[in-house]
């Protein structure tokens, strides 16, 4: 019987694991569904644990190719409902 090494990479934390090759969360064994990016951001923060993680490197990490610094974007304010208020 010939053995074959694993290269899965898992992160271990309290009862979490993040396993990187199968791209899955668990909590308590549990499978947690979560999207890419929220996948990705916490892999950065985990490689890089015990540095700053700086805001370009996580917007780099969840969404690759985004020019744009200013993500997310800044909130607007809300449009009022009609152009002029109604009187009582």
């Amino acid at each position: 019987m010939k053995l074959q090494a694993t290269t899965d990479v898992i992160h271990c934390y309290q009862g979490w694991e993040l396993r990187v090759d199968e791209h899955q969360l668990l909590v308590q064994g549990k499978p947690v569904k979560i999207g890419r990016s929220a996948f990705m951001l916490l892999l950065a923060l985990i490689e890089g644990r015990g540095s700053v993680v700086r805001k370009d490197e996580l917007i780099a990490a969840a969404w690759p190719g985004r020019r744009n610094a200013r993500w997310p974007p800044p909130c607007r304010r809300p449009r009022p409902l009609s152009p002029r208020p109604r009187p009582f």
